[in-house]
């Protein structure tokens, strides 16, 4: 069970890293924060996706 799970997972942080090169990916992952900090009003993931984009973003 253990392998079969292995096989058909990704690694969620590898695949951010990659989506954030994306223009169009990054855009839409600093909306989404955004939107998720207005409803929720927290500061500390809003901060985290801005530090993810301004590390990871590639022009």
């Amino acid at each position: 069970m253990n392998n079969y799970i292995t096989q058909n997972t990704t690694d969620y942080h590898a695949n951010l890293i990659q989506s954030l090169h994306d223009k169009d990916e990054a855009t839409a992952y600093l909306e989404v924060a955004l939107e998720e900090y207005e409803d929720d009003g927290d500061s500390q993931a809003f901060m985290l996706a801005l530090k993810m984009l301004s590390k990871h973003r590639v022009e």
